[in-house]
């Protein structure tokens, strides 16, 4: 199996970005372009008791047009018998969907109206395999930008080493920032700011 070294330089010259090599305290990060926005995938380590769970992230800073905001998370089993107590705040009417995922937003009109791009609704079932937190405008898991901007932000529960998740993902949250755009939700004029 390869090192996420290896795995992180290989991708970012499949997508024509930036391998970034990190230092002590910074995780090394892939620096790429889509459309207009600068996408950064990183790194970082949370404990849980004695345990370092590694996660993997990617975020891209944006202006928003609106207070739009929401998070996706794949639903656990713990979710599963929470919810018969409280449920989702959204439910967008497929059970592929509702069945697999908790999903919060401040509008679940706009919500639907997002969820209603097959092609998102497919990248998402193919991803949820694994634990991941899509935020945009909560704060949520490791969702840190620079003076408050808005941005969207990708957690899995992995250190990814795998090329193919690595472009699942890329393409999953391309997907959710192209969705935003033809929404009018955000600009896609580049914003700067390093993250």
């Amino acid at each position: 199996m390869s090192s996420r070294k290896e795995a992180w330089k290989q991708f970012s010259n499949e997508i024509e970005a930036t391998y970034v090599k990190g230092g002590v305290l910074k995780s090394d990060k892939i620096e790429a372009t889509f459309h207009n926005w600068q996408v950064v995938y990183d790194s970082f380590a949370l404990p849980v008791g004695t345990i370092p769970l590694l996660y993997t992230r990617i975020r891209a800073p944006f202006l928003a047009k609106s207070d739009f905001k929401f998070r996706i998370t794949k639903k656990t089993f713990f979710d599963k018998i929470k919810e018969v107590f409280v449920k989702s705040d959204v439910e967008i009417g497929d059970s592929r969907i509702d069945n697999a995922f908790i999903i919060r937003s401040n509008s679940a009109e706009k919500m639907k109206k997002l969820l209603s791009n097959e092609s998102l609704k497919e990248l998402l079932l193919e991803k949820a395999d694994s634990h991941f937190e899509f935020t945009h405008g909560y704060k949520g898991t490791g969702r840190k930008f620079p003076n408050d901007c808005d941005g969207l932000c990708l957690v899995v529960l992995y250190e990814s080493k795998d090329i193919d998740k690595l472009t699942l993902i890329y393409n999953l949250f391309g997907e959710v920032l192209n969705s935003l755009l033809e929404a009018d939700e955000i600009c896609d004029e580049p914003i700067d700011i390093k993250i």
